[in-house]
């Protein structure tokens, strides 16, 4: 059930606010119910599925090791980013 209310705002808010909802093709009024359900945690839940989109060659990759990374940490990460690539199809 929807329930109307009226809140005060910051103008330099609502201007930015109308130009977002207005950039997505949505009201306000559906902007801020989604930020809010958002950061209220009440939209879906997330899944752990992750979709990869890469050039074709993004096998052709050379992984940097990262300032202070051990070497087992290296290859965790490589093990890790080939996975992805593999889930991906890549």
């Amino acid at each position: 059930m929807r329930k109307p209310m009226t809140i005060r705002i910051d103008t330099d808010v609502l201007k930015a606010a109308r130009k977002r909802a207005a950039r997505e093709n949505r009201t306000v009024t559906n902007y801020i119910e989604t930020v809010l359900r958002r950061d209220l945690h009440l939209l879906a839940p997330a899944t752990d599925d992750v979709q990869v989109v890469a050039p074709k060659h993004i096998r052709d990759y050379k992984l940097v090791a990262e300032p202070g990374e051990s070497q087992a940490q290296y290859r965790a990460r490589q093990r890790l980013f080939g996975k992805i690539l593999d889930r991906g199809g890549y």
